[in-house]
């Protein structure tokens, strides 16, 4: 029982992490690409390539 709540709280943490995570990249390249800046692209396709390394 107390495994059972442990994994659901980790997979909910995880979840999060990763929504929140998704979200706050997602709203940053938007207003990023808003700005048009160039460090700001870079930002983005190096946050690209570690995702591509990751998956």
């Amino acid at each position: 029982m107390l495994a059972m709540a442990l994994l659901s709280a980790l997979m909910h943490t995880a979840f999060m992490l990763i929504y929140t995570g998704w979200g706050s990249a997602l709203v940053s390249g938007a207003v990023l690409r808003k700005q048009n800046d160039k460090q700001g692209f870079n930002v983005i396709s190096s946050f690209n390539t570690l995702l591509q390394s990751v998956s």
